[in-house]
């Protein structure tokens, strides 16, 4: 391989290691998550929090881990403290160098670094201190090393399911604790998010930003099922054949956010405001006689007059799952709310 694809090589896996990191750092700390960019502006990755601080990380690979040189950990040590120092901000409630360097990221010559590991600054060795103390030195700015936190995830492999296994499980062990339904999805889950990341990056010069809002949406998704599992019911008041063109609408709105959780919360705020006056009311009496008020809610300004049986039919199947689903999703926001391991 020339210089110049090996290269281009490592710099792409420089960024799958950026990104899946990112995604895993967002679920560790998604109980109070807000919204994360990577290429932030101070750092490769930045988790603003509901408590008005931020997670800053560095995010430093190496693309094959197994040949043994650890000659480039102690500049990838370097860099990740030179940038994390530049963090002035009060602001900041964690700064984190997290990489894939096998088997230990500081090269100290220490075991303390399991297969993930999280240790802060207080919790290294002697051995492992004085490795950042020394490169501490050398720097013109200094770090608050009680917020400062080395991590290291695995992350190597040709095959991808090998090399995203623990990005997998930590996705794993979410999806169970919000709703164990949800387990079957994590692949899908995960693709998702790259999806988006990689979309917006090639959109945005390697730029992305992912909001609470965009992660609730993928869980909505997938909460509410795909449409093969949709069954015809004459009693939504829609002619079949409608019903079923209307299903591959409701994959395009549904699979490819082109409505978004806004979408959602509309919805849930009109069946709680009829459901109020209307205490009993089932859920295709509740999408017939509301049938204008959803069609507005999920088009919006996207209407096509020409496909309005089609489009209300879609805006009827999305609201009844969201009606007869609406107290499984709920549980299942306040679960992720409070989810951080």
């Amino acid at each position: 391989m020339s210089d110049k694809n090996r290269n281009a090589s490592a710099s792409a896996f420089g960024w799958q290691f950026q990104i899946n990191m990112a995604i895993y750092l967002m679920i560790k700390y998604f109980g109070k998550f807000k919204e994360m960019k990577i290429e932030g502006e101070k750092e490769d990755i930045e988790i603003s929090l509901n408590n008005n601080r931020k997670i800053y990380a560095q995010a430093k690979s190496k693309q094959n881990v197994s040949d043994g040189d650890t000659t480039s950990y102690s500049t990838k040590l370097k860099e990740a403290l030179e940038s994390l120092s530049d963090v002035k901000d009060n602001d900041s409630e964690s700064l984190i160098y997290i990489s894939n360097l096998e088997p230990n990221p500081l090269n100290s010559g220490t075991n303390e670094f399991e297969l993930v590991s999280f240790l802060r600054y207080d919790e290294l060795s002697e051995a492992s201190k004085e490795k950042i103390d020394a490169q501490l030195k050398k720097l013109k700015n200094n770090i608050d090393k009680d917020k400062l936190i080395i991590a290291k995830v695995p992350f190597f492999s040709e095959d991808k399911d090998t090399r995203q296994k623990f990005i997998i499980a930590k996705l794993d062990d979410f999806l169970t604790f919000i709703s164990s339904d949800l387990l079957q999805y994590k692949n899908r889950f995960l693709e998702m998010l790259e999806s988006e990341a990689y979309h917006n990056s090639t959109q945005n010069n390697m730029k992305l930003k992912i909001k609470r809002e965009d992660v609730l949406w993928r869980l909505l998704i997938l909460k509410l099922g795909d449409s093969n599992s949709l069954k015809y019911d004459e009693d939504m008041k829609i002619e079949e054949e409608d019903f079923f063109e209307a299903l591959d609408k409701y994959d395009k709105i549904i699979n490819y956010k082109e409505a978004d959780f806004k979408t959602y919360n509309k919805i849930s705020n009109l069946i709680e405001k009829v459901k109020n006056n209307e205490q009993n009311i089932k859920s295709n009496a509740f999408i017939t006689q509301y049938e204008n008020e959803i069609y507005d809610i999920v088009f919006e300004n996207n209407k096509n007059d020409n496909m309005e049986t089609i489009e209300k039919a879609c805006s009827k199947i999305i609201a009844k799952r969201i009606f007869i689903r609406k107290g499984n999703i709920m549980q299942m926001f306040e679960r992720a709310n409070q989810y951080e391991n």
